[in-house]
């Protein structure tokens, strides 16, 4: 392997390892638009990506849920901390009620096992002849 073929594989480990997932609970105003509101999430430093699931769910007459992805670069510190500073951020959002992180994942360690466990799957079984 060649020296510019190791640094690639550095920084690409490097980065895809830095890319976070989290599986989260928004609760939001039914008066701000929510479509403002992912918008004012993705621009919030370190957020790559932000998706609803599912459709938002009317709770009260002025509140509603929408369950969400927030994909990540933890920038400035470990994880929890990211977490913790992303949380209060998102909170201080206008229209945000709650903000309620439930799972966070690697990306990278499980986008491996998925291509671990496919790559299992297809792995073909010698072929024995019978004379």
């Amino acid at each position: 392997m060649t020296t510019l073929e190791n640094i690639k594989k550095i920084v690409t480990e490097a980065i895809g390892q830095a890319v976070w997932e989290a599986q989260c609970t928004l609760h939001t105003a039914r008066t701000e638009n929510l479509t403002e509101i992912l918008t004012q999430i993705r621009a919030i430093r370190g957020v790559t990506i932000v998706n609803l699931v599912e459709a938002s769910k009317k709770v009260t007459q002025n509140k509603e849920v929408s369950q969400i992805k927030v994909k990540f670069v933890p920038i400035g510190g470990s994880v929890p901390q990211y977490l913790k500073w992303l949380k209060n951020k998102v909170r201080n959002t206008s229209g945000v009620l709650s903000f309620i992180v439930k799972e966070v994942v690697d990306v990278e360690k499980e986008l491996k096992k998925k291509r671990d466990r496919t790559a299992k799957k297809k792995k073909l079984q010698p072929l024995t002849y019978n004379k």
